[in-house]
């Protein structure tokens, strides 16, 4: 067991299968990763405790209420997110 949520992993091929999945704005951090477009943006932030998600839209955002105990939870869970859009987006 590891104190606290670690940090994120891998972050040049995380980086990499964000800009695949067609976000012009990707920052990979080891305590953050962000993504999306001028329009939109999801970023993930690792706390002392946890992985906080916050979304915006427009200029306007705020946490969004997801929670991940660990980096790795919510790294996972940004490579599905990213595979579900490349998938859409071949058909």
């Amino acid at each position: 067991m590891t104190d606290g949520p670690g940090t994120f992993e891998n972050l040049e091929y995380l980086e990499e299968l964000l800009r695949r999945a067609g976000n012009e704005l990707v920052i990979c951090e080891p305590r953050r990763v962000q993504f999306g477009d001028y329009e939109t943006l999801q970023r993930f932030t690792v706390s002392d405790t946890s992985v906080i998600e916050w979304g915006g839209d427009r200029g306007w955002g705020d946490v969004t209420g997801t929670r991940f105990e660990f980096a790795a939870d919510a790294a996972s869970w940004i490579v599905e997110d990213a595979c579900t859009a490349i998938r859409s987006d071949r058909g």
